[in-house]
């Protein structure tokens, strides 16, 4: 628990479990009608897995940590068609997604709370860049997410080696430990340890969901 003074009292803050659900190409949460294609009928569209995991989800878990669910439909998933051709045929728009996930955990996390990743297809692949992304920077906090557009420019950069001006780990290393990465203005004083922020492999906790404990990442 966190302690917060507030009017000469203190109130108790049980750290949260923050779930980011990520869906795969052409998947979303719509659950409306699917048009008709190919002189095939319509039928009421299924909800994906991914939804499915986000909406079992309680509000909180057993111990009355708050449970809060982000969902993120999947590439392909636009109104437009080309958002649907290309990014479900390409990947387009990966980028954005993992920066939009980012935002929101950078938005909502707190120390001592739990993030987990789900993930389907390419929004697996969204959960294991994003993993990777607060792996190797951590969360900026609010004052330093202005930033963060020009420092994931950098990181998607890395390993570029045409890339102008100091490589990324020269730009973001600890100037007194140069062996260790270091983001400024992060929510800890040691962003390297990094299962502050993200327990990816080793949920010590599972999230509740209706009528069962579940624990979708493990060793």
């Amino acid at each position: 628990m966190v302690e917060s003074p507030t009017a000469g009292r203190a109130i108790l803050r049980k750290p949260k479990k923050i779930i980011c659900a990520l869906d795969g190409t052409w998947q979303d949460s719509d659950s409306g009608w699917v048009k008709g294609r190919w002189g095939q009928p319509g039928h009421l569209q299924n909800p994906s897995n991914v939804t499915r995991i986000s909406r079992a989800i309680k509000p909180e878990d057993s111990e009355h940590h708050a449970q809060i669910v982000y969902y993120q439909a999947g590439i392909g998933t636009g109104l437009g068609i080309k958002d649907q051709l290309l990014g479900g045929g390409t990947g387009l728009g990966l980028s954005e997604h993992i920066r939009e996930a980012y935002y929101f955990l950078a938005n909502n996390y707190s120390p001592g709370d739990s993030i987990f990743l789900v993930g389907f297809s390419r929004g697996s692949f969204t959960a294991r860049s994003l993993g990777g992304l607060i792996g190797n920077l951590g969360l900026l906090n609010k004052r330093g997410l202005p930033h963060f557009y020009e420092v994931f420019l950098d990181w998607t950069d890395a390993g570029n080696p045409e890339s102008p001006g100091p490589s990324f780990w020269e730009h973001y290393r600890d100037p007194l430990e140069p062996e260790k990465r270091h983001i400024p203005q992060t929510p800890s004083n040691d962003p390297t340890k990094v299962y502050e922020y993200l327990d990816e492999y080793r949920a010590s906790k599972s999230i509740d969901v209706h009528g069962q404990a579940w624990s979708p990442l493990t060793n």
